[in-house]
């Protein structure tokens, strides 16, 4: 099965490399289930599999596992990790770690809120490259038409151009007429 490491999500992120596997695993899986196999179709994903198990075999559907689905994966992953990360839920409820050495503090809701939202930017771009691309091929790598997903709106770009602001005529009852 393909997946995606920390060695990976370092490539997108910054995310230190002494992360216990058992904090970050769990998310790399859920991006796939959650995030990725939406996209791109779970018999598109199986495809993919199969064709990073056997390197050279595909080369179409490995290039577009490297260069689209790797990205958004990784930052997809990051994303799960970084809203839970430092929040343990134990009998007692929903607790934070604390530094036995007393050495940092964990950070406030403001910087994490802050790093969710460029990551969430950046991973909204890898998701509308990962989109165009299966547009622009039409779902079809090394001659194998994969059937199109069904769960995603390809019709919401996630990069609008700014639009001129339209105005409405005086007359229009929503509009504040101030010299009454």
């Amino acid at each position: 099965m393909a997946t995606i490491t920390l060695a990976n999500i370092q490539s997108y992120a910054q995310i230190p490399t002494n992360i216990e596997g058992r904090l970050i695993d769990f998310q790399i899986s859920l991006a796939r289930t959650f995030d990725v196999e939406p996209i791109v179709t779970k018999t598109l994903m199986d495809a993919v599999d199969v064709a990073v198990a056997s390197t050279g075999t595909k080369p179409e559907l490995e290039a577009f596992y490297n260069n689209f689905i790797v990205p958004y994966w990784c930052l997809s992953s990051y994303y799960r990790f970084i809203a839970t990360h430092g929040t343990n839920i134990t009998q007692f409820g929903i607790t934070q770690t604390r530094d036995p050495r007393g050495t940092f503090d964990q950070s406030n809701d403001q910087s994490r809120a802050n790093v969710l939202t460029q990551t969430e930017a950046d991973r909204k771009v890898f998701k509308q490259y990962l989109a165009d691309r299966l547009k622009e091929v039409n779902f079809t790598f090394d001659s194998i038409t994969f059937g199109e997903s069904t769960t995603i709106d390809r019709k919401t770009n996630y990069i609008n151009s700014i639009r001129k602001k339209e105005s409405r005529p005086f007359g229009n009852p929503y509009n504040r007429n101030l010299n009454r």
